[in-house]
């Protein structure tokens, strides 16, 4: 469906399927951005802020816009911003080229300064940027022990 939408409104795209976490952190780190106009992330909240962490800790700091079409099982970002659970709100959003800006809130964990922060996947330990559900309470280390058990609880 989504691709149909994209071809039938003329929408030059690549799709970049992720088999496993963390490929959507490295594919908006590493990406050649300068091919594309709007970076789109089709999955849940923890898909989009692998995206936004992605983007936010580029070697260049270069930055595209990024679009969420939601695919998760909460997609609280989704619905905050008004998409809700639409996947034609969320293509048309898209289509139109429509942006807003929206803030992240850092969190840094055991470490005083970026500056002595591991390079690599083992900086999301201790620096992330997120959109929703942002708290001192819950930095890095908590989110990734979490991983083990998303299978079985969402």
């Amino acid at each position: 469906m989504i691709e149909a939408r994209l071809k039938k409104e003329g929408v030059p795209f690549e799709l970049l399927p992720t088999g496993q976490y963390l490929d959507t952190y490295n594919f908006a780190k590493d990406i050649e951005l300068s091919k594309y106009s709007v970076l789109v992330c089709c999955g849940g909240d923890g898909s989009y802020h692998e995206v936004v962490n992605g983007m936010l800790n580029r070697a260049d700091k270069v930055k595209i816009p990024v679009a969420f079409i939601p695919n998760g099982s909460g997609n609280d970002l989704c619905s905050a911003l008004g998409i809700y659970h639409s996947l034609d709100i969320a293509l048309n959003y898209i289509v139109k080229g429509e942006c807003i800006k929206i803030d992240t809130v850092r969190v840094l964990s055991d470490h005083e300064s970026e500056d002595t922060l591991p390079e690599g996947n083992d900086r999301l330990n201790y620096c992330r940027h997120m959109m929703i559900n942002s708290a001192v309470a819950m930095p890095a280390k908590i989110a990734n022990t979490a991983i083990p058990m998303k299978s079985c609880c969402g």
